[in-house]
């Protein structure tokens, strides 16, 4: 008999291809699910150690306390990442340009 609570759901576990990543356990969470540590560094498959950094970093948004342990709302990370992505594209696009004009 399975004894977990039935509203806590665990990230979905990442495909394993051969070489690279393809992280889709975060983008196929709803927006409003909360993740811990353990759960965000698994979606992101990376080790908790990874996502405090990574939140240092300021690639990822900082979690909140809740109950005693640090959550993540997984739409906020993945906003972050969206932005970080349209920045870099922006930075690219104006190297690019500039060495078109220059």
């Amino acid at each position: 008999m399975n004894h977990e609570n039935p509203t806590t759901t665990e990230a979905p576990e990442s495909p394993q291809p051969s070489s690279g990543r393809v992280l889709r356990a975060l983008a196929d969470l709803p927006p409003g699910a909360l993740l811990d540590e353990p759960a965000l560094a698994k979606a992101l498959d990376v080790s908790p150690r990874t996502v405090r950094a990574m939140v240092a970093r300021g690639e990822i948004p900082p979690g909140v306390k809740l109950g005693g342990r640090t959550t993540w709302l997984a739409g906020r990370v993945l906003d972050r990442i969206a932005r970080a992505a349209a920045e870099a594209e922006k930075a690219w696009r104006g190297k690019s340009n500039s060495r078109i004009l220059g």
